[in-house]
């Protein structure tokens, strides 16, 4: 079964572009690592870019 992201998941009821972020976002988590490094690396980026926009620095992965 393969239940890694999907875009087409997050476009269905958004706007494109927050389904896009959504989904970058999705691959930052870490059961994902072994499935596509490079966008696990990439949304682990946007993550730790965005915590260093907040002064809120915790965060936990939502339930898919």
């Amino acid at each position: 079964m393969d239940n890694k992201p999907n875009l087409f998941k997050f476009a269905t009821s958004e706007l494109s572009q927050d389904a896009f972020i959504r989904w970058l976002l999705a691959w930052a988590d870490p059961s994902f690592k072994n499935q596509d490094s490079q966008l696990y690396e990439t949304g682990q980026k946007l993550v730790r870019t965005l915590l260093s926009l907040s002064s809120n620095k915790e965060y936990s992965t939502p339930s898919l």
